[in-house]
């Protein structure tokens, strides 16, 4: 089996973590990963259930760009977020479920308390999760640009104030927008 970045380097066993059989590129440090392995793997191992909030990349990742044909089925690797701050993707194979991993990416998922997540990365919830939270941040930019920081604050404080007061929610808005709601 080749390395999917040099091409011509033969993959050799190896292991990510004691017990994660893997195929690494000694070249580029990538590693070709079957699923199979990684659940085996994964049931193995203690799942913490502490829930992660990735700050940032730790280790240096080297991300390869170019195109990846999955080593053991000839499909076109798709790539995917991990998460909106780690700023890597992991290829992944649709038809056989395998992964390569850049030089870092296993060190990052570790460091980030991740990498027993690695089988909900490819799911179309997470991905949904990543872009919503992604919009979510751009419109809080978006709004704090326009408002500052202290005017957005407030701004959602009103809007929690008005989401709460549905009996009158409408005559409220309405007294809101008013020029002057003390005339007929």
């Amino acid at each position: 089996m080749k390395c999917l970045v040099c091409k011509d380097v033969d993959l050799e066993e190896s292991e990510l973590s004691p017990g994660l059989k893997v195929h690494r590129c000694n070249s580029c440090s990538g590693s070709w990963l079957k699923f199979g392995d990684y659940l085996e793997w994964s049931n193995c191992h203690d799942i913490e259930t502490v829930e992660s909030n990735p700050a940032s990349i730790h280790s240096q990742v080297i991300d390869s760009d170019n195109p990846k044909v999955c080593p053991d089925c000839g499909t076109i690797l798709s790539v995917y977020k991990v998460a909106n701050n780690l700023a890597f993707k992991l290829e992944h194979c649709a038809t056989c479920n395998g992964i390569w991993l850049d030089k870092g990416e296993w060190t990052n998922l570790e460091e980030n308390n991740m990498n027993h997540k690695i089988n909900k990365f490819f799911t179309e919830t997470w991905q949904k999760n990543l872009r919503d939270d992604e919009l979510r941040e751009y419109f809080e930019d978006f709004y704090k640009s326009r408002f500052g920081t202290e005017g957005y604050e407030k701004i959602k404080e009103v809007k929690e104030w008005l989401d709460n007061n549905d009996k009158n929610k409408s005559m409220l808005i309405a007294f809101l927008l008013n020029n002057d709601p003390y005339k007929l």
